[in-house]
């Protein structure tokens, strides 16, 4: 992947929670330089609060690397682990692919909208 001067080097841009769901928005390029601290923010933020699930949305992500990708996988695997659901949105084609080559379509849900993924989590059961 080739980063020009100008991109943002990845970061959290907004967290908030919808019906108990942490959404937690990203932005910039994520690298394995930059990941770590993404994904402290993340587990920091989740456990502040009482949630039932935590959608990450890539909307503002310009570029990711499958190291960075695999670091937030660790993050959304220990959520699974604590009995929330986890899923994604706004994955650009980038994102996609990796998801795809990692074969981690068990761990990553992706969803079309927040919308879509809001009504998943309000399910009761597995992670869809």
């Amino acid at each position: 992947m080739g980063m020009t001067a100008k991109k943002q080097a990845g970061y959290v841009q907004d967290r908030e929670i919808v019906d108990g769901v942490m959404m937690i928005r990203i932005a910039g390029v994520f690298t394995k330089e930059t990941t770590p601290n993404i994904c402290r923010q993340v587990k920091v933020s989740s456990g502040k609060h009482k949630i039932k699930g935590i959608i990450l949305d890539f909307k503002g992500v310009t570029g990711v690397d499958s190291s960075a990708f695999a670091c937030l996988i660790s993050v959304m695997k220990d959520h699974l682990k604590k009995g929330l659901k986890v899923g994604a949105i706004n994955l650009n084609k980038e994102a996609k692919a990796i998801v795809e080559v990692l074969r981690i379509k068990s761990v990553v849900c992706s969803y079309k909208c927040e919308e879509t993924a809001l009504k998943a989590m309000a399910k009761r059961g597995k992670n869809e």
